[in-house]
């Protein structure tokens, strides 16, 4: 012990401050402010989004939440946009701002370039993807290639369903990947994090396409799988179809996803569950049986509501066209038709 004081006393005269209070300022060896360690640009990868091909047409779906500092909120991260040959909807994944400017800088370029929107549908097809292709290369060359070397490098990918005007039953679906590459899909995409688990439900349950009633239920169940096992998604689910009918709609998944993953458990586990007896088993399936039975009759009770209400809708106008016309009002004294 006696000969470490006089080392440890050496050191202390030659730096009065202990080494833990050592203050380690970054370094700015750097050409550029805003490349320093405390100007990074965070990597965000806080949406799980999905573009589905259905036998009547396209869904796209996204999850709600938003991350902004500490806080998360709800916010719709579906866009519909018109532009002169159509309209179009457009969800992304990856930097939040990143995805807006694209958004905002491919509905610049289509509008500029309204007038050249005519001919076929082939051209049209061919001119919205070279505006959009245009825009995204455009991003990636300005602000992406230029922080490629950083640590967390911004990123983002989008997928748009695009519908032409003149030809309103063949939605298409576009992809612009992260790197940058952009093209028309044949097959489902999904993008963001906890992708990976939304497409292994996915492969699953969609073998062909599904008619897009069926598909939404399908796209909620494997969202919020991927919300639950994936960090930075979650709130509830955005799905916008086209393209008919419209709708733009946000649904709580709770009650839907419930029901599936208690089929999944009783298929998958208490089938082979011996410590189950048999007649506690058959109690259980004949409940869930009776659950999906009210389901069944919930939807189809609907469908009779609406074609009830449409039928009464045709037989109040039917009648209302044939009524005789009430003659005419009659003013001052003077007879229905006479002459002046």
């Amino acid at each position: 012990m006696p000969h470490i004081v006089p080392n440890r006393s050496s050191i202390v005269k030659r730096n009065p401050y202990p080494l833990k209070h050592v203050i380690h300022s970054p370094r700015h060896d750097v050409s550029h402010w805003w490349q320093t360690p405390c100007w990074k640009i965070p990597r965000k990868t806080m949406t799980v989004c999905a573009g589905l091909i259905g036998k009547d047409g396209l869904l796209l779906t996204a999850d709600t939440e938003m991350t902004y500092g500490d806080g998360k909120y709800d916010a719709a991260k579906i866009r519909r946009l018109k532009f002169p040959a159509g309209e179009y909807v457009i969800t992304g994944a990856g930097n939040t701002s990143f995805i807006g400017m694209a958004s905002d800088m491919i509905a610049g370029k289509l509008r500029r370039n309204r007038a050249r929107f005519i001919g076929s549908l082939e051209r049209q097809k061919e001119l919205f993807h070279s505006f959009v292709q245009g825009e995204i290369l455009s991003i990636h060359e300005r602000y992406i290639v230029p922080q490629s070397s950083q640590p967390n490098v911004p990123w983002f990918t989008l997928i748009l369903g695009v519908q032409f005007d003149d030809y309103w039953n063949e939605p298409f679906l576009l992809h612009c990947g992260g790197d940058g590459g952009v093209y028309w899909a044949n097959s489902d995409l999904v993008e963001g994090s906890g992708r990976d688990i939304a497409r292994r439900f996915l492969t699953i349950l969609c073998r062909d396409a599904l008619p897009l009633d069926i598909l939404r239920s399908v796209a909620i169940f494997c969202l919020y799988q991927a919300k639950q096992g994936a960090a930075g998604v979650g709130g509830a689910t955005h799905s916008f179809i086209f393209p008919a009918p419209k709708m733009n709609t946000i649904w709580a998944e709770t009650t839907l996803v419930r029901e599936a993953e208690e089929a999944l458990r009783l298929a998958l586990v208490e089938a082979r569950d011996r410590s189950v007896s048999l007649p506690d088993f058959k109690e259980k399936a004949n409940d869930f049986v009776q659950k999906l039975i009210a389901i069944r009759e919930d939807v189809e009770h609907v469908a009779e509501s609406q074609g009830f209400v449409l039928e009464m809708i045709r037989k109040q106008k039917a009648s209302s066209a044939n009524a005789p016309e009430p003659p005419p009002a009659q003013s001052g004294g003077a007879a229905p038709g006479s002459g002046s």
